[in-house]
């Protein structure tokens, strides 16, 4: 079960982020094969434009654990370590109650969609909120991406901090560095 649940920490969104890649890229060619013999599929758009749906927010999770989003930089290159933790944690903390935000909003749209303004879609006749949660479960895993980020920063941070203290006590005693 260890292993499992650590393969999914590690793997999962980009798994997933691949599983949609590849099903938007097979969908796309079904549908340009199709229209090239004359025989045009409206589902096969639908469901391609569905999954990239899935795959920008699953991606977006993958991103913030990769530490790949796009941020201003200027500040932490000029900034010492502990303003630059600092930084770091103001950050995560905007970006956690931003992505906590709209996943509650989220889950509410999703579920008007499913119990009160039941819809389908027009092509492929699959529920809407199926299509819809794509956000629900990105931003779920982008929460748990970023509290998972902000305890590596912070451990991070404890281990530069020891290395910096044995460092000085080392050099104070004559030793190497």
């Amino acid at each position: 079960m260890k292993k499992i649940l650590y393969w999914l920490h590690e793997n999962f969104e980009a798994a997933l982020s691949s599983f949609f890649l590849m099903a938007m890229t097979v969908l796309i060619a079904i549908q340009i094969v199709c229209r090239i013999i004359g025989l045009p599929l409206s589902w096969t758009e639908e469901i391609a434009r569905y999954s990239f749906i899935w795959l920008i927010y699953i991606s977006c999770s993958y991103a913030i654990k990769k530490r790949a989003h796009i941020k201003l930089d200027l500040l932490t290159i000029i900034a010492t370590p502990p303003l630059k933790f600092a930084l770091s944690l103001i950050a995560n903390a905007g970006f956690l109650l931003f992505a906590v935000i709209l996943a509650y909003w989220c889950a509410l749209g999703v579920y008007r969609l499913k119990a009160v303004n039941y819809q389908v879609s027009p092509a492929a006749e699959i529920p809407m909120w199926i299509a819809n949660m794509a956000l629900v479960v990105g931003f779920i895993l982008m929460v748990y991406r970023i509290i998972a980020d902000t305890i590596l920063l912070i451990r991070e941070y404890a281990a530069a901090k020891t290395t910096a203290a044995d460092g000085s006590k080392s050099a104070k005693k004559g030793g190497a560095p």
